[in-house]
């Protein structure tokens, strides 16, 4: 699942919902954050694991060990205070991981903050690409391991060639597309003032008890996607455990490999 939206609309709080699942269909979940918004996460009672990401190279350890069965008794996982078995694995910032990428390739990881960063060149942007694309099959293929795969990106607002601003997410380049094509299910999340107007005809989008609310049917401003075939075009105060009974009513996709569209 691929969950995008503006800043403080609540990707990090829905994605970490997943731990107070009652059923256990999701189990414990470990997040690997880059600069997401894990203090939104300071007043919950139950939490995911979480270890914060500083580079693109520090998604190396956590997926070998991921792949290795998650030896509890490793000493990366010890070092790390990791409490495993996972069943969730949640990436809260994947925006911020393309933006790791770019800083690497340009070589601006050592700039000062009162110097000229380095731009991309040509050849930079195919690398980008590249490396983007290398790091989601990675991570997206752990669903082959049984494990649910839970993503969260920032929102652009792109005018197409009719003039018309879509809610898409922000990812440069061809990255976007081929991100949500890996997930089975794209959610634009936003808070509820920023609801797309074609689901403003539900009174209860704008209740006094909603929050925000998670889009999951493709509209002509809003891309979006489900292809558990949920039912519905919008979930209102979304949670996992929401997302997870519409799935249950549906059969599922195949989950031994990306979906290469």
């Amino acid at each position: 699942m691929l969950i995008y939206g503006q800043p403080g609309c609540g990707k990090t709080w829905l994605a970490a919902s997943s731990v107070e699942d009652e059923s256990g269909r999701f189990g414990r979940a470990l997040m690997l954050e880059t600069f997401g918004n894990p203090i939104s996460l300071r007043n919950k009672e139950k939490k995911p694991d979480i270890l914060t990401l500083e580079d693109i190279a520090d998604f190396n350890e956590p997926y070998e060990w991921l792949t290795d069965g998650q030896p509890p008794d490793s000493v990366w996982a010890r070092q790390m205070g990791l409490h495993p078995p996972y069943k969730t694995i949640i990436i809260d910032g994947a925006t911020e991981v393309q933006r790791f990428i770019i800083r690497k390739i340009a070589g601006n990881e050592s700039v000062g903050p009162g110097d000229l960063a380095y731009a991309l060149s040509r050849q930079g942007f195919g690398q980008l690409l590249g490396t983007m694309l290398n790091w989601a099959i990675h991570y997206f293929s752990l669903c082959a391991l049984g494990l649910n795969v839970i993503v969260t990106g920032l929102e652009a607002n792109k005018q197409n060639e009719t003039g018309l601003i879509r809610n898409v997410p922000l990812f440069w380049g061809q990255s976007g597309n081929e991100l949500c094509g890996y997930a089975y299910m794209v959610m634009r999340l936003s808070v509820k003032l920023n609801v797309d107007p074609e689901i403003k005809v539900d009174d209860e989008v704008f209740a006094d008890s909603t929050f925000n609310v998670g889009q999951i049917v493709e509209t002509k401003r809003t891309y979006a996607k489900d292809q558990y075939g949920c039912g519905v075009t919008h979930i209102v105060n979304p949670t996992m455990a929401k997302v997870a009974d519409l799935i249950g009513l549906n059969s599922q996709p195949n989950p031994t490999q990306p979906n290469p569209t």
